[in-house]
């Protein structure tokens, strides 16, 4: 379970304890959700890379600017799903959705590509807003098995005896 944390909070990493403000939610298609963390500017007036954390790492200490965030836009795009953007006709998988402080959803779409390209191409997604895009099919929401069979009863089956083998193998010259 995902716990949804409000962009605009102030969280800390539970591990290195990096703190910072939750300015971007990106949700990847193998369900991992992770936040990006902008820490404070510096004395010198730099400011420092925002860090992308794994939700289940970070604890909310605070409210941060989370009561000036714009609602994030509704979109009816599912993670797997085939869409194409109506402005420039390209169609992919929608792989990973961003969500950002300011309201807008992106999607990360990954091109179709030729199983003989698979070896030599590794594509990357193109950002797009999500106001373009039109669902085409259900992509690979259609390969995905619809329910997760639960057995009652776990079997256990007893393990063989162990120990060291009877015979010595033989070396190889």
């Amino acid at each position: 379970m995902t716990i949804d944390i409000a962009l605009g909070s102030t969280v800390r990493d539970a591990i290195t304890g990096f703190t910072g403000i939750a300015t971007q939610r990106c949700d990847h298609l193998n369900g991992n959700v992770q936040y990006a963390i902008q820490p404070q500017g510096k004395e010198d007036g730099s400011y420092p890379d925002a860090m992308f954390l794994d939700y289940h790492t970070l604890d909310i200490v605070g409210p941060g600017v989370s009561d000036r965030a714009t609602p994030i836009s509704d979109t009816e795009i599912v993670l797997g799903q085939k869409v194409r953007d109506k402005a420039t006709g390209f169609v992919g998988i929608a792989t990973m959705k961003n969500s950002y402080l300011n309201g807008c959803v992106h999607f990360g779409v990954l091109p179709e590509i030729r199983k003989e390209a698979l070896l030599n191409e590794n594509p990357a997604p193109s950002w797009i807003d999500h106001n373009r895009l039109e669902v085409v099919s259900d992509g690979l929401i259609a390969d995905a098995p619809k329910t997760i069979e639960v057995k009652d009863e776990i079997q256990v089956k007893p393990r063989p005896p162990g120990g060291p083998a009877m015979k010595a193998p033989r070396g190889r010259i």
